[in-house]
């Protein structure tokens, strides 16, 4: 049986499956994130790494052939010297965020 927020409740067969994809968990409940069984890893946590897999995995092959060395070369890097900048290159932090934005 699916719940929905203004208390309608759906009753789904054993044949009927559901998946959710949230954004992010800002409005779940205990009790909602138990039930449906998610799992939620941080982009934080998970690094850039994932987010780049994924932008490349939409490229042609040769083009993401050609950048994925590129990826793994310089941008680890480059993310690490943003992250230990001074507060005062505060643009550098911005460009950290526009990147890892860009790429989901």
């Amino acid at each position: 049986m699916l719940t929905l927020a203004n208390g309608d409740r759906i009753l789904m067969t054993p044949q009927m499956k559901a998946f959710f994809e949230p954004e992010n968990l800002a409005n779940a409940s205990p009790a909602t994130v138990s039930r449906a069984g998610i799992i939620y890893v941080s982009d934080v946590e998970l690094g850039w790494g994932p987010l780049a897999a994924s932008w490349l995995q939409g490229r042609r092959p040769a083009e993401a052939a050609l950048l994925q060395p590129c990826f793994d070369k310089f941008v680890g890097r480059a993310l690490d010297f943003v992250r230990r900048a001074p507060p005062q290159f505060f643009l550098l932090h911005c460009l950290q965020s526009t990147f890892i934005s860009a790429l989901k």
